[in-house]
């Protein structure tokens, strides 16, 4: 089984931890890498409300590239888990749950989504809610 964690640099711990407990319960995690973890050049900052941007998609070399690696372990991953204890999605969060959803991806968060869109298709479990519940209920497109 393979996943994408999402979750912003300041919830670095709980992304560690997240990691941490899929892989020791045998769920590769694709995203992010373990070598990326620490380095937070490595998150993809997609500000949607930027004023600085003239339009969507004006990313920097750098995150166009781990945009493209993001999109890719998605595709690959079984399901997307975002840790989110602040109730609500990020921007980048909102694109990569949204892209999951469209490949009919399961996506799970820590917490309830309050910001649209993400809370119509988001389940929400702890880690190991969802450890237990890919146990009992194998994933299938339409089992989540």
């Amino acid at each position: 089984m393979h996943c994408t964690i999402m979750g912003h640099p300041r919830y670095l711990k709980d992304v560690c931890e997240t990691y941490d407990l899929f892989e020791q319960n045998d769920i590769t995690v694709l995203s992010p890498r373990r070598s990326d973890i620490a380095d937070m050049g490595a998150y993809i900052r997609l500000d949607m409300e930027s004023k600085e941007m003239s339009g969507p998609g004006k990313l920097t070399e750098k995150s166009r590239h781990l945009l493209g690696t993001l999109l890719v372990d998605i595709r690959q991953s079984d399901f997307v888990y975002v840790v989110n204890p602040h109730n609500g999605f990020f921007d980048t969060e909102t694109f990569a749950a949204g892209y999951a959803h469209a490949l009919e991806k399961p996506v799970f968060s820590y917490c309830r989504v309050e910001n649209p869109p993400g809370g119509a298709y988001v389940r929400v479990l702890s880690p190991q809610e969802v450890i237990d519940f890919l146990k009992a209920h194998p994933l299938t497109t339409s089992s989540v």
